[in-house]
């Protein structure tokens, strides 16, 4: 299944037929994955709202920020 999704939410699951967004994913663990490679595989979900069948395809975007550390902060090697 390759095509452009119906709805997207940074907020969280987001039912395409009737809005819904579910926040609380501990009940989706097969949305989420740790390193983000779903994102080939969509997973079909029931929407607990409108009882609606629809795909979720996860995508993942990390960001990194440093900084110079204080001679008087342990260092990790």
């Amino acid at each position: 299944m390759s095509r452009e999704p119906d709805t997207q939410s940074d907020e969280g699951v987001k039912c395409p037929y009737c809005g819904l967004v579910v926040t609380d994913l501990s009940e989706y663990g097969e949305c989420v994955s740790y390193w983000g490679h779903q994102g080939d595989d969509p997973v079909e979900l029931d929407c607990e709202g409108c009882d609606e069948t629809f795909y979720v395809r996860e995508e993942v975007e990390r960001t990194w920020h440093s900084f110079k550390s204080n001679s008087s902060e342990r260092r990790i090697r």
